[in-house]
């Protein structure tokens, strides 16, 4: 098959005041397009094969627009056509045994996933608007939608269910079914795939968005593979450890108590916890965390506490994956914040060292580069890894197996 010939995909990835788009023919990147909600507007910018990068007019007031400016863009570009695309994959965020597996895009899909918006309203909302935006606009491409929790959905019934009546859970899908499965899927595939061999680590996506995933290896027919044991979400993306605007785990009653006294219907109390807590809460006034250790550095009382918080939450949650395994050999740091902050990784660790783990200042401090990952632990102590995440190559890799590409 000749390179003209194989198909071109479309990578969608919706965040809550972003969208990231990516253009591949067959296995090579073509462009990659982001499109970014400011204070100044929809800010876009253009990246091309070699990496070259140049900004663009988005030329639209909302991100609910956005599908419909990245085909312009694109085909202004020269790298579309009005033929447009063969698939466009993008990200499931869903709670419910139905949304725990890969799904091409249909009516019935649409259906369900619009009665599941209450379940994830930082997700699912923005995720509607894009598929409905693909479907007008590439109308006999194939639309395929990779789930974010099918990694983890072979966990321990004993990970994933929760202490209730389990005929109740299994008739309503109230399970534990566990988010970031893209990121942990990645991370498993390369640590395999890279001649790692780490009986048992924990993986750390700290981004606006944070979770810990329990990974365990196995030996299955000569082949390695890295798999699931837990991961710090639970039904929804709000269980777990503090993230920008999410609280995390927070007691029911104490939910209950706030959505009382502030007067909430049940919309207005997941807001609160999903968009207005977290770093944002604490802060009382950003979820930006290089805003937040900058207020911190000049004394700001609620962005010290922000800080402290976070890091207290997160070897909280190491200390829970570890127990999850039965013990821990290596640690990994992946994400946004993982993957750039070396002071958020210095402090962390310093907190789990009772746990055999220290970090070389030097290879903290040098970070990623260039490189997929890098060992930054110190000389005697367990390995610690930054892992550049790629939840794009997980995506193509499970809608290729979905359509049989």
């Amino acid at each position: 098959m000749s390179k003209k010939d194989e198909k071109l995909f479309l990578s969608v990835n919706v965040g809550s005041s972003s969208r990231k788009y990516a253009l591949y023919r067959g296995e090579e990147i073509v462009a990659a397009l982001h499109f970014e909600a400011s204070e100044q507007g929809i800010l876009g910018s253009l990246k091309d094969a070699a990496g070259k990068k140049s900004d663009v007019a988005a030329g639209i007031e909302s991100l609910a627009d956005a599908p419909g400016a990245a085909f312009r863009v694109l085909r202004e570009a020269g790298y579309l056509t009005d033929a447009g695309v063969d698939v466009v994959v993008m990200r499931l965020v869903g709670a419910g045994d139905y949304f725990a597996a890969d799904h091409i895009v249909n009516e019935e899909f649409l259906t369900r996933l619009e009665a599941a918006k209450e379940d994830a309203p930082l997700h699912i909302p923005p995720m509607l608007t894009e598929l409905r935006g693909f479907r007008q606009i590439f109308g006999s491409a194939q639309i395929v939608a990779v789930s974010d929790t099918a990694f983890h959905f072979d966990k321990p019934a004993y990970a994933m269910y929760y202490p209730v009546d389990v005929k109740l859970a299994e008739e309503y899908d109230i399970k534990r079914y566990g988010y970031h499965g893209l990121s942990a899927g990645y991370v498993a595939n390369y640590l395999a795939e890279n001649g790692i061999r780490d009986e048992k680590v924990v993986v750390c996506h700290l981004g606006s968005g944070s979770s810990l995933t329990a990974l365990k290896m196995f030996e299955i027919g000569g082949k390695v593979e890295y798999k699931s044991m837990d991961n710090t979400m639970g039904y929804t993306p709000l269980e777990g450890v503090m993230m920008a605007t999410r609280s995390g785990s927070i007691d029911v009653g104490a939910a209950v108590q706030l959505k009382k006294k502030l007067g909430l219907d049940d919309d207005g109390l997941m807001k609160l916890l999903n968009s207005k807590s977290g770093f944002l809460g604490v802060s009382g006034s950003t979820n930006d965390m290089r805003e937040v250790f900058a207020l911190a550095d000049k004394g700001d009382a609620r962005s010290q506490l922000a800080l402290e918080m976070f890091y207290y939450r997160v070897k909280l949650a190491i200390g829970q994956m570890a127990a999850a395994l039965g013990g821990i050999d290596g640690l990994v740091f992946t994400a946004t914040i993982g993957e750039r902050n070396d002071v958020v990784r210095q402090t962390i660790v310093d907190g789990v060292s009772y746990l055999g783990f220290k970090l070389s200042g030097v290879k903290n401090g040098a970070g990623l580069g260039a490189a997929g990952h890098v060992e930054v632990s110190a000389r005697g102590s367990k390995p610690v890894y930054v892992v550049a995440l790629d939840e794009t190559e997980q995506m193509l890799r499970r809608a290729k197996l979905m359509i049989g590409a």
